[in-house]
Parts: structure tokens; sequence; C-alpha cells
């Protein structure tokens, strides 16, 4: 997983040089009102996410460190909300493509170890801003409800 952008002590780095190895825990619930005309469909939604990522290993510049060794049990925790559409042409009664998008963001982020430091929360000099749950989506829903 790559963050958007990485300030330590106010110094961005790029993109390209810090890239995290882990298990992320993701998930999400939303409310959607469905509004239909014919065959059209349109689907407003809000809600909201939470994702734990739990770092083993890292890249900066290139070369690669294990976490667990200097900051052991490094998690990154996000909390944030979610809103998006989607569009839909009903072809028949149980069929349906569908064209959407969802983006994401943050309410707040936190990466600490198991000893309680913590290198970064919302809000401090130091942080770090993984990119959010955003996405284009396509469907086609066949035998649904």
């Amino acid at each position: 997983m790559r963050p958007d952008q990485v300030y330590v002590s106010n110094i961005p780095f790029s993109q390209n040089s810090l890239d995290f190895e882990g298990t992320n825990i993701y998930g999400d619930f939303n409310i959607q009102k469905i509004f239909q005309a014919n065959r059209f469909e349109l689907t407003p939604f809000a809600g909201a996410y939470f994702s734990m990522l739990s770092i083993s290993d890292y890249w900066l510049n290139g070369t690669k460190y294990d976490a667990q060794e200097k900051f052991p049990g490094l998690t990154n925790t996000v909390a944030g909300g979610l809103a998006g559409i989607k569009f839909g042409i009903n072809f028949g009664k149980h069929a349906q493509l569908n064209l959407g998008y969802k983006a994401g963001f943050q309410f707040y982020s936190e990466l600490a170890d198991e000893n309680g430091q913590v290198y970064y929360s919302t809000g401090n000099p130091i942080t770090m801003d993984f990119k959010r749950p955003g996405a284009l989506t396509f469907g086609l829903r066949l035998f649904g409800f």
C-alpha cells in the first residue's frame, strides 16, 4: 500500500520513495436510496469505512526494511466517510447494467506500535495520508433482486 504523501518533520517524501507491505482489514457500510423510472435507476449512497493496516515491511528509496525490528506491531488505523452514486439500466426483472463512483474521506488516522508509541495521528505535523477508498465501478447483475 503506497501513501499519497508522507511528511516527517514537515519534509515531504515523494510517492515513489516509500512503500509498505502488510495485512489490511477493511470494512464499510452505507445507506442508499434507489430512485427508479421505467428501466432507469439512480442510487445515491453515503456511509463510513474503517481500515486497519498492520505493517510488516517497508521500502524507503528502493531499500527494504523489516518494520518489526524497529517498530514492533506497527499499525495504521483509519476511519472515514464514503459517498457515491450508481446509475443503472434494467434489462428485465432480474438483469441490470450499472456504472457508479464512490469516494472516501478521512475523519481519523493514526500510526502506532504495540508499545503505545504514536508516530502520527490526525492533526500532528508528522502525517501519512494513505489513498482513500474510491473507485469507478461497472457491473452486470444477473438473477438479482
